[in-house]
């Protein structure tokens, strides 16, 4: 499994050794964010526990940060969770992979995500106002 640790360009502080689920490697508070860490394959198997970990998450904060740095794989399941964290409220998306990006690009999914280098970029915007 990859270390959970923050590049050391991101000065986010490092998520407890928790693990949620396949596919989830953590998930910890900053500030009024939510961070869940994604890691390895995210496919049909594993992004039902991601979605209901983000599930979770959007109900308990008022902004949901993805760091998916550590995705080795994904498919269209996890376009899936993608979309539907979109629409569930302030969703942002931290480290998409190559791969990743360039299937957001065809679907068209990378013009409506909120998408950030690291998790301190991702976390210091502002929710927007109501």
């Amino acid at each position: 499994m990859p270390d959970p640790l923050p590049s050391p360009d991101d000065s986010t502080p490092p998520p407890p050794p928790v693990t949620t689920g396949h596919g989830v490697m953590g998930q910890y508070q900053l500030g009024q964010a939510c961070v869940l860490v994604a890691s390895g394959d995210l496919d049909a198997n594993t992004t039902p526990a991601l979605r209901q970990a983000l599930d979770d998450a959007a109900r308990a904060a008022s902004v949901l940060v993805l760091d998916t740095r550590h995705v080795t794989f994904a498919d269209s399941s996890f376009l899936t969770v993608l979309a539907r964290a979109h629409q569930a409220g302030d969703f942002r998306v931290v480290g998409l992979p190559p791969s990743v990006l360039t299937i957001l690009k065809i679907t068209g999914l990378d013009m409506v995500l909120r998408r950030y280098d690291t998790v301190a970029a991702a976390v210091a915007v502002p929710p927007p106002r109501r």
